[in-house]
């Protein structure tokens, strides 16, 4: 009866921390996985949002700009030519 309950003992903590050492190791490990390649992930996609966005802006307002600076001078011309006649 001794043997049986010190054998069931052992068996017992020795599967108790085999099995919680290699679950640990196991959900860490897949884990840090995870959210390491979801941080990469949401990471990489905001910055090319934000990269993407402000080229945006910088080339509607680059356009607009050279819009406006084409309009200045198509008027200008016309004043010009207009004060030749």
């Amino acid at each position: 009866m001794s043997i049986f309950s010190l054998e069931s003992i052992v068996l017992f903590s020795l599967e108790s921390i085999v099995l919680f050492s290699l679950e640990s190791i196991v959900l860490f490990s897949l884990e840090s996985i995870v959210l390491f390649s979801l941080e990469s992930i949401v990471l990489f996609s905001i910055g090319s949002l934000v990269l993407f966005s402000v080229g945006l802006i910088v080339g509607s307002t680059g356009s607009i700009g050279s819009v406006g600076s084409t309009g200045d001078s198509i008027s200008t011309n016309f004043h010009v030519h207009k004060y030749n006649y």
